[in-house]
């Protein structure tokens, strides 16, 4: 099959609606084979920002790892969002038609993040070599403080995500109604299911940059 790179995005904020709003973008960058992390990355803005900022700044990080991984021999690579919003501009191409009306939406607005989705318009070339799916988000609790204790020991965050996954696989007959209609949404969204294995660890995968982004928003507000 070939090397094969999950690259899960997450955003998060803190004062949304505010002025003061802080956001950040997380892109979580995972070898399937192992479920070990390769990388974890970040974008914040510290003001004036908004959780759709974070979203879509997460999967611009995702962006330019699938851009490096495919450089570096990746054979598959699966950008996941659990922004509904996000997944639809992309695999609709709806940046396309905005670009081609001077960034004006059909109502007459201006669209929103231009300068977000104008890189995400210009990384059209990476689009068309990836798979970008959408992922229903939060199938588990986990806790906050575990996962920074999970972080302290091992700063990859590959022991957060084995823990994550473990629990996924635990829960998922204890919570068996939600997961069916997570895998039903999943295919709806995506035009094709998936297999048992690939949902479970892209559903931990979700989880994971959750937790990640979360506490990055926490450690850059000092709270």
């Amino acid at each position: 099959m070939g090397k094969v790179t999950i690259l899960a995005t997450d955003g998060a904020c803190k004062n949304p609606g505010k002025l003061n709003c802080l956001s950040v973008g997380t892109c979580l960058n995972i070898n399937f084979d192992d479920l070990t992390v390769n990388e974890v990355s970040h974008i914040c803005e510290p003001t004036a920002s908004s959780s759709q900022r974070g979203e879509i700044n997460g999967f611009l990080l995702g962006l330019r790892a699938a851009k490096k991984a495919l450089a570096q021999g990746t054979t598959f690579v699966f950008l996941l969002s659990d922004s509904e919003y996000v997944v639809n501009c992309v695999t609709k191409r709806w940046f396309n038609k905005w670009n081609n009306n001077d960034w004006m939406k059909a109502d007459g607005e201006r669209v929103k993040h231009r300068d977000l989705w104008q890189e995400v318009h210009d990384s059209a070339d990476v689009l068309d070599s990836i798979a970008v799916l959408h992922i229903k988000g939060h199938l588990i609790p986990f806790g906050k403080v575990t996962a920074e204790m999970l972080l302290e020991q091992d700063p990859t965050a590959s022991l957060l995500l084995q823990e994550v996954m473990q629990k996924v696989i635990k829960e998922e007959p204890m919570r068996a109604e939600r997961f069916s209609k997570a895998r039903a949404l999943f295919k709806q969204n995506n035009g094709a299911a998936t297999t048992e294995d690939n949902f479970l660890a892209m559903a931990a995968a979700n989880v994971t940059v959750d937790l990640l982004a979360t506490g990055h928003v926490k450690e850059q507000s000092g709270r």
